[in-house]
């Protein structure tokens, strides 16, 4: 059974032109009503002491997320982007027994801060400089996720509308296949 609520919202020129504002939050009760194949496996597992599964967190469904963003645009060049992200508890056996954080296959509750700078040159020509998760948080998603990361980008957009020039294209060149139909023509 899974009962949940996700809310998300989005607001331009928050308090001052240009601020851009959004987010979201999901909350779900995501649980087992009863497995009547469930049977306690032996050994090392971690399931061996549970004799029953019903009432436990449905593996992998976090209980609660959100995420917050803003961005402010003071011109049509440039953006400035903070963005949130938290997770909370998510189990992973249906025993709900697992309780190793920070370690190879486990699954923490997590919350990191990115941010990023957009600058777009012209209508072609655009770059981003970012750091994500700035402040150096470590967490496990089964496999550590990476820790503070900086990263620049840029970006050349060939051409938004048809027939409009690129930086290969002059106006003149012909088509594709063009070089084709005079090299097969008969003498």
């Amino acid at each position: 059974m899974v009962q949940g609520v996700e809310l998300a919202a989005r607001k331009d020129d928050v308090l001052l032109k240009g601020l851009e504002l959004s987010g979201s939050v999901t909350w779900l009760n995501a649980r087992v009503i009863s497995d009547s194949r469930w049977a306690p496996a032996g050994g090392s597992n971690f399931d061996s002491w549970a004799w029953s599964v019903a009432g436990k967190n449905v593996p992998n469904v976090p209980d609660w997320r959100w995420t917050a963003q803003a961005t402010y645009h003071p011109d049509d060049h440039w953006a400035f982007t903070v963005a949130a992200r938290w997770q909370g508890r998510m189990w992973t056996t249906l025993a709900n027994n697992d309780i190793a954080h920070g370690v190879y296959g486990s699954f923490d509750r997590f919350f990191v801060v990115d941010t990023k700078i957009h600058y777009k040159w012209n209508q072609h020509l655009s770059f981003d400089f970012g750091i994500d998760n700035i402040g150096n948080y470590k967490y496990f998603l089964f496999h550590p996720f990476p820790q503070r990361t900086f990263y620049f980008s840029g970006k050349y957009e060939f051409g938004r509308t048809k027939g409009e020039q690129g930086i290969f294209f002059e106006g003149n060149e012909p088509g594709l296949f063009d070089g084709f139909k005079l090299a097969w023509q008969p003498l």
